[in-house]
């Protein structure tokens, strides 16, 4: 009797402990389907990241001025599947607005913290600083009609359509 009383009072407290909490179910492409279903999957390294005007798209007006279109020009290493058409190509992908604003970070005294709940997954490329080696990526894209390419994945989960690769200098 005591242990089914136990196990009860057990279960209440656990029961009573549990928060509830909210997410968006994400399912992040894996390489195969990526590469199965792009237009064009490259080796890249980031040459500049330029701010423009496109609008995110499937956002609801509220919601779009949280973000901010960029182009990101990249030199094409490597082509593994597709046509590139150039040496360097532009790619469109969105960041938020306020870099840094949504991202954990320890606050300053007396100032909240602040922490997006279920936010995007957006990709920023940061480029070389000089004598410093640039980043590469397998990137897996999407041509647009203007010419420009995006991720294959989903916009405002633009991260999933890119890996970054470890170069070895050296050995």
């Amino acid at each position: 009797m005591h242990f089914i009383r136990g196990s009860l009072v057990l279960l209440l407290l656990v029961a009573l402990s549990t928060q509830s909490a909210s997410a968006r179910y994400i399912t992040a492409p894996d390489v195969d389907e990526l590469a199965r279903t792009a237009d064009l999957v490259a080796i890249v390294e980031p040459l500049a990241n330029e701010k423009c005007g496109d609008r995110f798209p499937g956002k609801e007006n509220s919601e779009l001025e949280h973000f901010v279109g960029v182009n990101t020009r990249f030199r094409v290493v490597a082509v593994l599947k597709g046509r590139a058409g150039a040496e360097e190509i532009r790619v469109l992908h969105f960041r938020y607005a306020r870099p840094g604003e949504y991202v954990r970070k320890e606050p300053a005294p007396g100032e909240p913290e602040r922490v997006l709940v279920n936010g995007a997954a957006f990709i920023e490329f940061g480029l070389p600083k000089e004598n410093q080696a640039s980043q590469r990526w397998l990137a897996f894209l999407k041509r647009r009609k203007d010419g420009r390419f995006e991720p294959k994945g989903p916009q405002y989960d633009s991260a999933y359509s890119f890996r970054r690769l470890e170069v070895s200098h050296g050995r």
